[in-house]
């Protein structure tokens, strides 16, 4: 079973890889011929989409919890409805392997049925080319090639273009959602530390020590120095100014140093707060 795959001369390859085209392929999964199937070896995990799980006749009581989110590109993340684990066939006649996969069901918009990742991939010892569009993977009966439809990997990207679809993909492995006991916490108070809060501004902390966190900018070292202009505060505004640099000097936030190339003048800006108005303090970094 373990033959050598390799792709070589007398391998074709289809016009549509100058296109730079992505791998679609066909598997059968609880007695159904599932296509659109999209081989993704950047995705540490296998994606059914919930319109494919329900037209597999599935339910979601067989779904097993999870709280592991799918990270994308872009967008939030998404939480999957569930784990589910199916049997799936690829190849066909003798040459075909069947092996279980774990799927992560999201309820998402897709033009694709389901996402193969690497578990998949690995579970079929399958080697992918994309410039051939195919994908080949060692069976008892030997190496058994599948290859990709450029026709439906055509459509599914128009259609995708039209949607507002969201690739996920999955940087971890997921987790299992068990749940807890009645009266259990997901932290305990070891390690826990009171920080003391502000008796003017009850909703901030003042005090917390460096070595829970620290807050640094990254300023680029070669960036040409700025220095602005003075500018003129009316009497109200430079006592704000005064009071709310004072305060961070107390805290320790900020120190006083000397920028003879390098200053910038404060901003103030209104801000709505019990139904006063205040001024909170802005720095620019120039």
């Amino acid at each position: 079973m373990y033959e050598e795959i390799i792709y070589g001369p007398e391998d074709a390859i289809p016009l549509a890889s100058n296109n730079h085209e992505t791998i679609v392929i066909e598997v059968i999964t609880c007695n159904y011929k599932v296509k659109k199937g999209y081989i993704d070896n950047g995705s540490a995990i296998d994606v059914l989409y919930y319109k494919t799980f329900k037209e597999l006749q599935l339910e979601d009581r067989q779904l097993i919890p999870v709280r592991t989110p799918l990270i994308g590109f872009a967008g939030p993340p998404v939480r999957p409805e569930g784990m589910i684990t199916l049997m799936v066939t690829v190849g066909v006649s003798q040459k075909c392997q069947t092996v279980p996969v774990n799927f992560a069901v999201v309820r998402e918009l897709s033009s694709y049925n389901m996402i193969s990742g690497r578990p998949t991939l690995n579970a079929f010892r399958a080697v992918c080319s994309t410039l051939h569009l195919s994908m080949k993977f060692p069976t008892p009966a030997g190496v058994v090639e599948v290859l990709g439809d450029p026709k439906v990997v055509r459509t599914c990207y128009i259609a995708t273009l039209k949607s507002k679809e969201k690739l996920v993909v999955q940087t971890a492995c997921l987790e299992p959602w068990e749940p807890m006991e009645k009266g259990e916490r997901l932290e305990t108070d070891e390690g826990l530390a009171e920080l003391p809060v502000r008796p003017d501004r009850p909703k901030r902390t003042h005090g917390i020590p460096t070595e829970l966190v620290v807050h640094r900018l990254q300023v680029d070292p070669n960036a040409r120095p700025v220095k602005q202009k003075k500018r003129n505060f009316v009497p109200e505004r430079k006592e704000v100014v005064k009071s709310e640099v004072g305060k961070l000097l107390e805290a320790k936030i900020v120190k006083e140093v000397y920028y003879p190339t390098r200053l910038a003048n404060p901003v103030l800006v209104k801000k709505e707060e019990s139904f006063e108005f205040t001024y909170m303090q802005c720095f620019i970094l120039v």
